[in-house]
């Protein structure tokens, strides 16, 4: 059977990961036409045991069984084949919390799917109407997912990313089944919330000091012969996980753990400790990259500085973001990931283009970027044909992508159009 065989692994580790026996695999590695599979009744258990052997494994059911000599167009095979393919989709509601939850949904009126929650965070702009980049964004996978989904009365905006992360964990009937904009974090993985990541997009770390020589290398590693400065963050947000986790910022260092998400608020806080308190080796803010700057520009001229200004983009830390949902939601989450992978970045990628840009374009905050090497990684010639796109949408866009990526050396190569052999006469 080539089309296993291509996976790997054992006949046993094979059955465990299908939830079959061990031994329907070694009568199919036999052969279809061997002895012991003569009676029609042993050949339709094998069919039905390949087919969720096939699926768990993401390949074709109908090449696996054609290898096994069966005849995938007789009847009574398909009807064992969609028997198969029932019984694990009935399993998977029966398993997945969101699953169920949707389907409730979809028996009391058809149209309703999925509740999809929208972290107002302001990379996706200011603007979270029915053209926003977060709206468009959900309503292309609501899409995937079924396109017979209202994609309007699934799609409800957040108060702050501590209130989606509780209701997304809750039982609530109104609370979002997923939610977009969440970064992707072990601490979020160790509270059973798992992220599927937009892939190629990446939002970098900021900070704001008093201290202009300070420089993101002396964060990250510590300067023995200087104290670090005194540092605020927001509670629960990625400058509080990154300093109190693989930094191990000293806690006597930190002043104080912020409750706050509006930028306004945040920059008369800072305002008040620089004002009422003494801080001689420094103070220090860290948080996502786009509101450390909306917040200097609510302080305006101040004595607090972008930590490495220009050279950020080489030092800062990175993070990914993208659809949050439980942990135990595993059908879901294979749903969702297969959503992005084979439509957002295979069937619609133009459409993916044009809506990362429009990302890209109203970040006034320059700190979205995109790492074209991931996309590579993720499918071969990917990363060209993002670029081929985006300068075939709009006059422009190849001069603003190459501004916005991640390493600029590294990714010249997609830039650079592909030498055009020319035939001898």
């Amino acid at each position: 059977m080539g089309a296993l065989k291509a996976d790997g692994g054992s006949s046993r580790d094979l059955a465990q990961r299908a939830g079959i026996s061990f031994r329907a695999i070694a009568e199919a590695r036999e052969g279809f036409s061997a002895q012991s599979l003569q009676s029609t009744r042993k050949q339709l258990g094998v069919v039905s045991s390949m087919t969720r052997l096939a699926i768990a494994l993401e390949i074709s059911p109908s090449d696996v069984l054609s290898e096994l000599g069966i005849d995938v167009s007789d009847a009574a095979v398909q009807r064992q084949v969609e028997r198969a393919r029932n019984a694990l989709l009935l399993r998977s509601y029966k398993e997945d919390p969101v699953m169920r939850a949707v389907r409730a949904r979809e028996l009391s009126q058809p149209s309703l799917g999925p509740v999809v929650g929208i972290v107002p965070w302001s990379p996706f702009t200011d603007d979270l109407g029915r053209g926003s980049f977060a709206r468009l964004l959900a309503r292309s996978v609501l899409g995937s997912l079924n396109s017979a989904w209202d994609r309007e009365s699934n799609i409800r905006i957040e108060k702050d990313f501590r209130q989606a992360e509780r209701r997304l964990l809750s039982n609530d009937p109104d609370s979002p089944h997923w939610v977009l904009g969440l970064y992707d974090l072990p601490g979020r993985r160790r509270a059973e919330i798992d992220v599927v990541q937009l892939p190629g997009l990446y939002v970098r770390v900021g900070a704001l000091c008093t201290r202009p020589a300070l420089r993101w290398i002396d964060i990250l590693a510590g300067t023995p012969d200087t104290p670090l400065p005194h540092a605020v963050v927001i509670e629960g947000d990625i400058g509080d996980r990154l300093l109190t986790g693989p930094i191990d910022y000293p806690e006597a260092r930190i002043v104080t753990r912020l409750r706050l998400v509006d930028p306004v608020e945040i920059a008369a806080r800072i305002q008040h400790y620089l004002q009422s308190e003494v801080y001689p080796d420094g103070f220090l803010f860290v948080a996502d990259g786009p509101l450390i700057r909306a917040v200097q520009s609510e302080l305006g001229p101040s004595s607090l500085q972008i930590v490495d200004g220009d050279a950020e983009r080489r030092w800062a830390p990175a993070m990914r973001f993208g659809f949050a949902v439980r942990h135990d939601a595993e059908r879901f989450h294979e749903l969702l990931s297969d959503a992005i992978s084979a439509d957002l970045m295979g069937r619609a990628l133009p459409r993916t283009v044009y809506l990362y840009l429009e990302l890209l374009k109203a970040d006034r905050t320059k700190q979205i970027g995109i790492d074209l090497l991931e996309l590579e990684t993720r499918q071969r010639g990917l990363a060209r044909r993002f670029v081929e796109i985006a300068e075939t949408l709009e006059p422009g866009n190849l001069a603003f992508l190459r501004a916005a990526v991640r390493d600029e050396d590294e990714v010249a190569q997609w830039f650079t159009p592909p030498a055009i052999a020319v035939a001898k006469p």
